[in-house]
């Protein structure tokens, strides 16, 4: 996946078009071989932004590949040219600060990390997935409409 730029906001915002602080997404990558990725960025910043820098794709992906050596082969040029963008629940968010716990020391995963995660604020949003070609355009934001849970 070549086309994944240097560097990729993702910005989240609500029904009136305002950003939305302290919401984590997952990214999946489309792996052409064994499993796809799935990775956590940090959350959303005052702006509603996210910063995904292409060297902090590579890490995640080659821990994971190191670490999970008979599940995973793809690199970042070997995944699909697509990856889908999703605003968490309340599950995902629970399972994905628990999953962190267990592997922390094992995948070297900072505490900020954790606690970071656990001050998202995704129960209070449904749950929203974009799926986005890269080859189409040299795409550099992503933005994210959720609607609040009322």
């Amino acid at each position: 996946m070549s086309l994944f730029p240097d560097l990729l906001k993702i910005k989240i915002v609500d029904v009136n078009n305002s950003p939305v602080p302290s919401i984590a997404v997952i990214i999946r990558l489309f792996a052409n071989h064994k499993n796809d990725y799935y990775l956590i960025p940090s959350i959303s910043n005052g702006e509603g932004i996210i910063e995904v820098e292409r060297e902090w794709m590579n890490k995640q992906i080659n821990d994971t590949r190191n670490f999970f050596i008979m599940d995973y082969a793809s690199t970042l040029e070997d995944c699909q040219s697509k990856i889908e963008i999703k605003v968490m629940d309340k599950n995902e968010v629970d399972n994905a600060i628990e999953g962190r716990k267990l592997y922390k020391d094992f995948m070297n995963i900072p505490e900020k990390e954790i606690e970071d995660l656990s001050k998202s604020i995704n129960y209070r949003y449904f749950p929203v997935a974009k799926l986005v070609e890269l080859q189409v355009q040299k795409i550099k934001e992503i933005e994210l409409s959720i609607k609040e849970i009322k």
